[in-house]
């Protein structure tokens, strides 16, 4: 919950206090986004230790939402926060009309058990806030 909070805020905020000029839309195509969405959907997948399903299964869903891609699930020792910062950094990079397309992933993943967590929807909602893209509602588990 706090990294996500930490997320949210700094990207709201760190350009005012950190004065720095806004960051400028994306113009790099999802195809050379493999790796950080592999991160990004494999920490999703992981995050609700309450679920009884699979992570391979929910991975699965996120990676359908992207045909076009060749994605691989990462293991649960090979990721952290650090991995997911940076992974969300570069998703920064993507063309605007192509950031709801991994939300849509991101949602399948959460979604395929059926339920939304608190803890994935604080994380969807960084992840939303850090790539400026709206999250739609959701309901909690």
């Amino acid at each position: 919950f706090e990294w996500a909070l930490l997320k949210i805020v700094g990207n709201s905020l760190g350009p005012v206090f950190e004065r720095t000029s806004p960051k400028a839309l994306g113009r790099k195509d999802i195809a050379g986004f493999a790796s950080a969405l592999e991160v990004l959907f494999s920490l999703l997948c992981y995050s609700d230790r309450s679920s009884e399903l699979d992570p391979v299964q929910a991975f699965e869903q996120a990676r359908q939402q992207l045909p076009e891609l060749e994605l691989t699930m990462r293991e649960k020792k090979d990721l952290g926060f650090t991995d997911l910062d940076a992974a969300l950094d570069r998703l920064t990079e993507l063309k605007p009309l192509q950031k709801p397309a991994v939300l849509k992933a991101c949602i399948a993943c959460i979604m395929a058990d059926e339920n939304a967590a608190p803890i994935e929807l604080e994380l969807l909602r960084a992840i939303g806030a850090t790539l400026d893209c709206p999250i739609p509602p959701l309901r909690l588990a």
